[in-house]
């Protein structure tokens, strides 16, 4: 029996499941939820099953049709006698927020495609050579005989479409090309994917990413590219963390860059790092494991409660 075959026998023990994903949800994150929970619900009548997150959904991810089935963990009250969590697209018990606490309570099931994942789960299930979750959540799907609808079809896509940086990522395989082809296939289209999930930013988005952009620093000696954004800037902009989706790549397409470093204040003063990389020299999960955080060796982030001076001075010792 393989991994897949008992990660479906896990499921098939409990009653009432809950589905999280990680802190500041992707397109990954959500897309993968949402077409596991569909699923798991045409194939399972007699479970209860529902998807609860930390935070709210992105606006650019909002078009999903499932969506308006997610709800938020302070209500997470309302749901009772709660026996198994799935996690998805998370890389460490902490990245699932209030979750976390259920920890040694409750069975926790870790569905992940991240090489920095520390097999925080009672059952763990990471596919590193995926290049999304929602890879993983299709090929489960399938092994389960469940029809992949079209709302299924589309969240897997935006997974996809996030995770590979609509197919330009390394991390692109020929299995990832035959399951968007396969979704393409039942009828997802690609053309309102990429409207909706790219071409689809607020004024306070672009206002941000011009004031991002306005801060650019550029290190030439080590190839690093970065910006950074303050609480001022947000309350400037009425802006919010999904806002600033997409800067960290745009810094990365300054030709002379290896690296690109995107440093974001939180509300509570931390400092939220994303990185992003050109180079096959460059291990950015293994600098950002230095902040305790993690990713992907091209694409990885932290938190860290350092001063912006010193994050950047630790992470120039690296490259």
């Amino acid at each position: 029996m393989n991994k897949l075959e008992l990660l479906f026998h896990e499921i098939q023990k409990y009653k009432n499941i809950i589905i999280t994903t990680h802190q500041n949800p992707d397109g990954d994150g959500i897309g993968a939820g949402i077409a596991l929970l569909l699923g798991l619900k045409k194939k399972y009548l007699d479970k209860e099953i529902n998807f609860i997150i930390d935070d709210n959904i992105p606006n650019n991810i909002k078009f999903l049709s499932g969506t308006e089935l997610i709800f938020k963990t302070e209500n997470i009250k309302e749901i009772k006698n709660i026996d198994l969590i799935i996690s998805l697209d998370a890389a460490s018990i902490e990245r699932i927020g209030e979750l976390k606490n259920f920890k040694g309570k409750l069975p926790i099931l870790n569905i992940d495609h991240h090489i920095s994942n520390d097999n925080f789960g009672d059952f763990n299930y990471v596919d590193i050579k995926s290049a999304s979750t929602s890879e993983i959540i299709f090929t489960f799907l399938e092994k389960l005989g469940i029809e992949i609808d079209i709302r299924m079809g589309e969240a897997l896509y935006t997974g996809i479409v996030n995770d590979t940086g609509n197919f330009k990522h390394s991390n692109v395989s020929k299995e990832t090309f035959i399951k968007a082809s396969k979704l393409i296939e039942i009828g997802v289209n690609n053309t309102k994917i990429i409207e909706n999930f790219y071409d689809n930013k607020s004024m306070a988005a672009l206002k941000l990413m011009s004031r991002a952009i306005e801060n650019i620093k550029y290190i030439s000696e080590k190839g690093l590219v970065l910006a950074k954004l303050t609480q001022k800037d947000f309350r400037e902009f009425n802006g919010n963390k999904s806002d600033t989706d997409g800067i960290v790549e745009t810094l990365l397409m300054l030709n002379e860059s290896k690296v690109s470093l995107f440093l974001r204040e939180e509300e509570n003063g931390n400092i939220k790092g994303s990185m992003r990389t050109k180079s096959e020299d460059i291990d950015l999960n293994n600098i950002a494991g230095f902040f305790k955080g993690g990713g992907h060796k091209k694409a990885a982030g932290f938190s860290s409660d350092l001063p912006v001076n010193e994050i950047v001075e630790k992470i120039l010792k690296f490259l």
